[in-house]
């Protein structure tokens, strides 16, 4: 019985030209569409910002792109320095608690707009920060199981 819970399943490796060549065409696709999804998320963002703030549209739109921006470095920073520095992992998890929700809340009044349906605009508002907080642990993780130099078993 211990041998059966002490077993380990063996995790998935990339090796060879043919896996990295394809894995890191994967990182572009998953870099792609997290563009997409930031333009969309950052436009709401701003959108929220100035109606909420006042402030202008440039100060908005910048306060946008660094909080959605926040939440992808956040997370690949997570991926790449939380096993061998654990205050990485204390800020990034605060990071992303923080920054996750309010990205939903102002996507969410950005989906609303003119009077749309709120089931709607509450689906599409927390849909599209979690798109772009799992594009960036995809793309972070992929990358880095391609580009890793592979540990020898001894």
């Amino acid at each position: 019985m211990a041998a059966a819970t002490s077993k380990r399943r063996a995790k998935p490796t990339i090796n060879g030209k043919a896996d990295k060549a394809r894995a890191n065409k994967g990182v572009k696709v998953v870099i792609a569409v997290a563009c997409v999804i930031l333009g969309v998320s950052v436009e709401h963002l701003a959108h929220g910002f100035a109606t909420m703030t006042g402030t202008s549209i440039y100060s908005a739109w910048a306060l946008a792109l660094a909080v959605d921006a926040g939440l992808v470095v956040a997370e690949l920073s997570l991926i790449m320095f939380g096993a061998v520095l654990p205050e990485i992992r204390r800020y990034a998890h605060g990071i992303v608690a923080l920054v996750l929700p309010m990205s939903m809340f102002l996507n969410f009044q950005g989906f609303r707009g003119d009077g749309k349906s709120d089931l709607i605009a509450a689906v599409f508002g927390i849909w599209v920060p979690v798109l772009l907080w799992c594009c960036a642990k995809m793309g972070g993780t992929l990358w880095i199981a391609a580009n890793r130099n592979p540990v020898k078993a001894r």
